[in-house]
């Protein structure tokens, strides 16, 4: 994962772009004692996305959660289809699906107004799939057409992230939501 910044010049003025190319390699697990270069592939738009962890799964399939900012951000990295998301707020949270061989499978994207974060994920025998990071004032962990607000008990301003709250979140092997609840700490004094 790389973060590159290219600098236009377009009719005098600077115009900054930020975008994330990710490359990720995997070691073929048939074999512990080689490592063999099996696929890489990139996805994102021109605002800000950053690939934060990822796991693989019983299957293979690797799934990817991170951070993403922006309008009609493609996580398929195929050339021939596409597959847009766009932020409800500052910076929402982005689940990604590959297969075992780069194929896209699904992504979903979670947020609210304010900035939210995907720091971690982990996955059971089963393929359900766990999330954790912060979220700031109210944010939809379902990303159907249901409504499955969490509220943060923090401070909710416009900052990048100081004084948000933890969240854990379960999805199906589909990506579909199950649960989500915020983790509060309360500090007596």
């Amino acid at each position: 994962m790389k973060k590159l910044l290219h600098t236009l010049n377009s009719n005098k003025k600077q115009i900054i772009v930020a975008f994330l190319i990710t490359a990720i390699a995997f070691v073929n697990k048939q074999n512990a004692n080689a490592q063999v270069f099996q696929h890489a592939f990139s996805y994102g738009g021109v605002d800000y996305q950053a690939a934060h962890k990822i796991v693989i799964d019983n299957d293979g399939n690797k799934i990817i959660i991170g951070t993403f900012r922006g309008t009609n951000v493609d996580f398929n990295p195929s050339t021939s289809a596409s597959f847009l998301l766009s932020s409800v707020g500052d910076n929402d949270i982005y689940i990604a699906k590959f297969s075992s061989t780069g194929n896209f499978i699904k992504a979903i994207g979670i947020g609210g107004v304010g900035n939210d974060a995907g720091n971690s994920v982990a996955t059971d025998n089963v393929g359900n799939i766990y999330i954790t990071g912060w979220f700031r004032g109210t944010v939809d962990f379902d990303p159907s057409s249901n409504v499955a607000n969490v509220v943060s008990n923090g401070e909710s301003g416009t900052d990048l992230g100081y004084n948000g709250e933890v969240y854990l979140a379960k999805y199906n092997t589909n990506l579909e939501y199950q649960l989500a609840f915020n983790i509060v700490l309360v500090v007596q004094e």
